[in-house]
């Protein structure tokens, strides 16, 4: 594993003539500038899927309310398999130029792809071109988010101050359930305010046209980051190709990591961005009863995953990804049958911040612990792949699968086999990676 030696960890801790307040102050503020980039991307990509009954509507329409689903969930998925690509163009590009720089990129390239969705007329207006457009938009939003991520957890990753990376890292993820929370409570305001019919005509787009006009400060935020000490002690940066074969020589831990990957991106994307269609679709719950549900999920995942990071960070990380991989194949199925046979808008609280808290504390360990099996030479390229991976193949397609499952076998608490399966894929990589059988490999240069 790469893990910094005492000599390194002191070359990277901030220099004792700092005084400490301001040196809390500066990593509070270069938390809050690279957070929250990641929150506005964040929050555009989950839109689409909070909308996913109203993004049918206007830009697929169908006779049939399931198939119209089918295809807004399949554009949504598509958006996935661009984040491997996204993830090694971009990941090589802030490998070799610099995480700051890198990081402003990606917020570009995600403000296209959200400013396409926000703006562009439905199927009524413009026909075929309308889904033609909004999947492009898609496709721009999962190359971006293929390296956002990785570039956000190694940037806090290497401005953590020694024996607290886990808490450091765990702010990625955090970020994200703010975006979870806002996303939730403009669905809630909305549909409190304006007739439902108003909402299903435009009303949806309202929080696309918020997150588009709040990029031009977050533009404005991140472009003021420091590069991180880490990045600019090395002595040199690998090129593309040299990257590429580090990458293929460590393939079995690339693979590795994004096998302890999947129950994070599957936990995550059917807990938050399937939870209403869950909820309205299946529970029969109300729209705003769905919604409410979402936020009281971000909030738990907000206090979870720095909490469980900290204590990654006191008691390692294997023990707490081990234990809630295990937790969640065991009770997904379960919890989800349960609230099946009992279904209220209680219940449904009470299962979905149990799954909540097994996501979180997975989670918060094991962000921070990809940083660390990465070797550092490829680290944001590595990481990125290996998180875009899980994600393109497993969590983006959760809701589309999701939807798929309980169609297919009429078992509407069938996603809990998906979220099972996922936890136990993770778990067999928490042992083969905290048992040394997968580990760095050093790469042969040319």
């Amino acid at each position: 594993m790469s893990v910094h030696s005492p000599a390194t960890a002191a070359r990277l801790a901030p220099a004792a003539s700092a005084p400490a307040p301001a040196r809390r102050h500066s990593r509070l503020s270069a938390v809050i500038r690279v957070t929250s980039g990641n929150f506005i991307e964040m929050y555009d990509f989950f839109l689409f899927g909070f909308y996913a009954t109203y993004i049918a509507a206007a830009f697929f329409p169908s006779t049939s309310e399931y198939a119209a689903l089918m295809m807004t969930f399949a554009t949504f998925g598509a958006g996935f398999f661009m984040r491997p690509l996204g993830a090694i163009l971009l990941g090589s590009y802030i490998d070799r130029i610099g995480r700051r720089k890198g990081l402003v990129l990606t917020l570009a390239i995600m403000a296209s792809g959200t400013a396409l969705i926000a703006f562009v007329p439905g199927y009524a207006t413009i026909g075929l071109l309308a889904p033609l457009l909004v999947l492009i938009g898609r496709l721009l939003q999962g190359f971006s988010a293929g390296v956002e991520l990785g570039g956000v957890s190694v940037y806090l990753s290497e401005m953590a101050t020694p024996g607290n990376k886990g808490f450091y890292v765990s702010w990625q993820s955090a970020s994200q359930q703010l975006a979870v929370i806002c996303a939730a409570a403009l669905g809630y305001l909305l549909n409190q305010n304006l007739p439902k019919d108003i909402i299903a005509d435009w009303g949806w787009r309202i929080p696309f046209f918020i997150g588009c006009s709040i990029i031009p400060v977050v533009f404005y935020i991140r472009k003021s980051l420091q590069e991180t000490e880490a990045y600019l002690a090395q002595k040199s940066h690998p090129t593309f190709r040299q990257m590429m074969r580090t990458i293929v020589t460590n393939w079995p831990l690339v693979t590795a990591g994004a096998m302890l990957i999947v129950l994070t991106t599957v936990a995550f994307y059917l807990i938050t961005v399937y939870t209403p269609t869950f909820g309205k679709s299946v529970l029969k719950l109300s729209t705003k009863e769905s919604l409410l549900v979402t936020l009281c999920v971000g909030v738990s995942n907000f206090f979870w995953l720095p909490v469980m990071g900290a204590l990654s960070d006191r008691i390692g990380r294997w023990p707490i990804m081990a234990a809630c991989a295990a937790l969640t194949a065991l009770t997904a199925y379960p919890a989800l049958s349960w609230l099946i046979a009992h279904p209220s808008f209680g219940n449904m609280v009470m299962v979905e911040l149990w799954l909540s808290f097994l996501y979180g504390a997975y989670n918060g360990a094991t962000i921070v612990a990809l940083t660390e099996i990465i070797p550092v030479q490829i680290r944001t390229t590595g990481f990125s792949l290996a998180y875009s991976l899980a994600t393109a193949l497993f969590g983006g397609m959760t809701p589309l699968l999701s939807t798929w499952l309980i169609e297919a076998t009429g078992d509407k608490a069938a996603p809990g086999y998906w979220m099972a399966g996922a936890a136990m894929i993770s778990l067999i990589a928490t042992f083969l990676v905290y048992r040394g059988i997968v580990k760095e490999r050093v790469a042969v240069p040319r």
